[in-house]
C-alpha cells in the first residue's frame, strides 16, 4: 500500500466516523432519522471529502486527522449528553436525594 493510499484509508475511516457521530447527534437532538435522500447526499459528500482530505492535510499547519477525531468525540459527547438529558428515568430517581445532600453539606447551626 502506498503512502497516499494509507493516508486516504486513514481519512476514509475518520470521516466516516465523523459522519456517523454527526448523524447520532442529530438524531439525539431532533429524534428524527435521516431520510434516504439525505443519506445519499451525505454519502456523496463523504466520497468527495475522502478524496480531498489528503490534499488538504498537506497544506494545513495542524494535524487534520486529530482535528477530525476530536470533532468526532465532541459529537459523540453531544449525542450522549442530549440522550441523557432527555431520559427522564436517569434523572428523576436522583432528584429526591438532592435536598438531603444539600442539607448534609450545609454547616450545622
Amino acid at each position: 500500500m502506498t503512502e497516499a493510499q494509507t493516508t486516504s484509508s486513514i481519512f476514509n475511516h475518520a470521516i466516516t466516523d465523523l459522519a456517523s457521530s454527526a448523524e447520532a447527534a442529530i438524531k439525539a437532538i431532533t429524534g428524527l432519522s435521516l431520510s434516504s435522500n439525505q443519506q445519499k447526499v451525505i454519502d456523496g459528500v463523504l466520497k468527495i471529502a475522502d478524496g480531498l482530505l489528503p490534499a488538504i492535510e498537506g497544506i494545513t499547519p495542524f494535524d487534520l486527522e486529530k482535528v477530525i477525531k476530536g470533532s468526532t468525540e465532541i459529537l459523540n459527547g453531544v449525542a450522549d449528553v442530549t440522550t441523557g438529558v432527555k431520559t427522564k428515568s436517569s434523572l428523576i430517581p436522583n432528584l429526591p436525594h438532592i435536598p438531603n445532600l444539600i442539607k448534609a453539606a450545609s454547616p450545622s447551626e
